[in-house]
């Protein structure tokens, strides 16, 4: 019944991301709203002792992960630039210290886990630095080289 549940809040809040979307000019992920907004309520829920912990830990968590990578995939997108495997693992692992830290309630791991998620995502959608002019100038005059030559 929880997964049933789980299933509707989904589609409840992407059904209204869609809606805000066409409202609003920023865009917002339908999905990724009704994940996150679906695991946002199970551990508050859970945090008030109004959902037990045995029967909603996993699903949260499952909605978490999705959350993480999806973040990921999202950032990925923005940057119109690949990112290593190995960045990706790194800020992977910083999402899932900070879902691991909320999960178990403490508080330390999971402000240490999402601010460092917070700060890697931040460092990653910065706009690359233009290089300086000299460098811009043999970049031009190879262009115009390649084009002469093939």
């Amino acid at each position: 019944m929880n997964l049933l549940i789980a299933i509707g809040s989904i589609i409840v809040i992407a059904g209204i991301a869609a809606v805000l979307n066409r409202l609003f000019a920023w865009k917002l992920c339908p999905l990724c709203a009704g994940a996150a907004g679906t695991w946002l309520w199970m551990i508050g829920g859970i945090y008030g002792n109004m959902l037990p912990r045995e029967s909603w830990q996993l699903l949260a968590a499952v909605l978490m992960g999705g959350t993480i990578v999806g973040i990921l995939y999202q950032l990925e997108r923005k940057r119109h630039t690949p990112i290593s495997a190995s960045v990706k693992v790194l800020l992977f692992l910083f999402g899932y210290i900070g879902a691991y830290g909320l999960l178990q309630e403490n508080w330390i791991v999971a402000f240490l886990g999402v601010v460092s998620y917070g700060i890697a995502t931040m460092i990653l959608m910065r706009k690359p630095t233009p290089p300086p002019a000299s460098e811009q100038e043999k970049i031009k005059e190879l262009e115009e080289r390649m084009k002469q030559c093939c």
